[in-house]
């Protein structure tokens, strides 16, 4: 499954965030809760769907609004490793290694604060392990919006993710009560992978374009230590400068015959920045290197 599966579901509840007469806000968010638990539980039958659980032991109290994990007979055996699972009543049930995807929905307003609090928590009850995490934020409009302060905490959320896996999503869905309709904010920054001759030169996977131009040519240098700065720039062209300068290079930690090397990093401001990405990756993989977004 993926997020447009939790999109459907939170599509098909809409109809119970209307306010009813007498009801109070807190009313309507608790029936758009059960129902959109009840519309997993009915469509998407391979993981198991909880309301307000209370995950690993119920650690300081908090509980996940709405919290699905693999259910055991539709789990894989590998290698004949088991792994602990933490059950709804929290405790620990033994069942077979295999993906391990579990997925925290989490309902609020569309308040930065509310995201970014929800979020740090949750965290410290899921740990730094290597577990895959979908996280879902459902946030709704009836309070004085910010947006834009949920969406760059949303994006710092997302980033946490991928660096403790890879694999592990973070998405912001919002709720518009009066036009009833549903939206996915994309924060999905691209991360990149890469390698030289198949192995990779990078711990883990890295965030955007610019950060991957200084690995690849600080490698570059590494590998070639008797390197000029006008063999340098005969060989990366535009993508490498001795300064800052009006388009903005960045600073690398490399430097030549006395000159800090600067590496380029305008790939998506100005007219044909995807063009030179593109020329980018091409002189890469011409050089040995091989640069793959992951995301």
């Amino acid at each position: 499954m993926d997020i447009n599966d939790i999109i459907k579901g939170v599509d098909f509840s809409l109809p119970k965030l209307n306010t009813a007469p007498g009801a109070s806000k807190h009313d309507h968010v608790d029936r758009f809760q059960q129902a959109l638990t009840s519309y997993l539980q009915s469509n998407i039958s391979d993981y198991e769907w909880n309301m307000e659980t209370k995950m690993f032991g119920g650690k300081h109290g908090d509980r996940a609004d709405i919290y699905g994990g693999l259910r055991t007979n539709s789990q894989i055996l590998q290698n004949g490793q088991s792994i602990k699972r933490i059950q709804p009543d929290g405790k620990y049930n033994v069942c077979e290694k295999t993906c391990d995807d579990d997925w925290v929905i989490e309902i609020d307003a569309l308040r930065a604060d509310q995201v970014a609090a929800k979020f740090l928590s949750r965290l410290a009850l899921l740990g730094l392990s290597d577990k895959v995490i979908h996280y879902v934020a459902v946030l709704y409009e009836f309070t004085k919006s910010n947006e834009h302060g949920c969406i760059k905490y949303g994006k710092y959320a997302h980033e946490i993710l991928k660096r403790i896996n890879i694999k592990s999503t973070f998405d912001l869905v919002v709720v518009n009560q009066g036009a009833e309709c549903v939206r996915l904010i994309n924060l999905r920054r691209p991360f990149f992978e890469i390698k030289f001759n198949g192995k990779s030169i990078v711990a883990s996977p890295i965030v955007g374009m610019s950060e991957v131009a200084v690995k690849v040519i600080e490698d570059y240098i590494d590998r070639n230590i008797h390197i000029t700065y006008a063999q340098l720039q005969d060989v990366f062209g535009k993508y490498v400068a001795d300064a800052i300068g009006k388009s903005r290079y960045h600073k690398t930690n490399k430097s030549i015959e006395s000159i800090t090397v600067h590496t380029y990093t305008q790939w998506r401001n100005n007219y044909g920045a995807q063009h030179n990405w593109n020329s980018f990756v091409k002189l890469c993989t011409q050089l040995g290197y091989s640069i793959n977004e992951v995301f």
